[in-house]
């Protein structure tokens, strides 16, 4: 089950009553916190977007060489030789957020959109500044139950710039 949201247009016709303004999504789920040492077993039943049969991961905190702290989570398919750097995309676009659907809670066996976790896949490129996450495609999981599931957002970008934004308000705040 990978989910497609789309932005719905407004119609040109004059005919349709306009649609009740609706408030703004709220920001689905806290910051990803694990603690320092931990490993979370997720499965993605449905697998990944271009990858459906890595559905066992191992989640984990990205462990520079040098020791310091980082921002970055490791997901590693533990059915194929593929692992991805996470971030939480709210770490940099504090107003990320998106509804969850009922039947998506569900299918990750959440009680409440409190219980669910999300990150986005970033795409690691040769020069810094080409760095980018993916907000198009969130991965969302609930810990608690180990299950995870890709969403497709059409209205976020898919190649956000993970640093471009840092030196943009660095050179805002001279």
């Amino acid at each position: 089950m990978i989910v497609s949201v789309r932005k719905r247009r407004a119609s040109s016709r004059g005919t349709r009553t306009p649609a009740a303004p609706q408030p703004p999504p709220p920001a689905p789920h806290t910051l990803v916190q694990l603690p320092a040492e931990a490993q979370i077993e997720l499965t993605f039943p449905d697998g990944l977007l271009g990858l459906p049969t890595c559905r066992r991961f191992l989640l984990s905190h990205y462990k520079p060489a040098d020791g310091s702290p980082s921002p970055f989570l490791l997901l590693e398919c533990q059915d194929e030789d593929a692992s991805f750097p996470l971030i939480d995309p709210r770490l940099l676009v504090a107003d990320y957020g998106f509804s969850l659907a009922a039947d998506i809670l569900t299918y990750l066996k959440a009680t409440t959109v409190e219980e669910i976790s999300t990150l986005a896949i970033v795409t690691v490129r040769d020069r810094v500044e080409d760095i980018t996450m993916n907000l198009q495609g969130p991965l969302v999981m609930n810990f608690h139950t180990g299950l995870g599931l890709q969403l497709v957002l059409e209205h976020f970008p898919v190649r956000y710039p993970l640093f471009v934004q840092v030196e943009a308000q660095r050179a805002a705040a001279k």
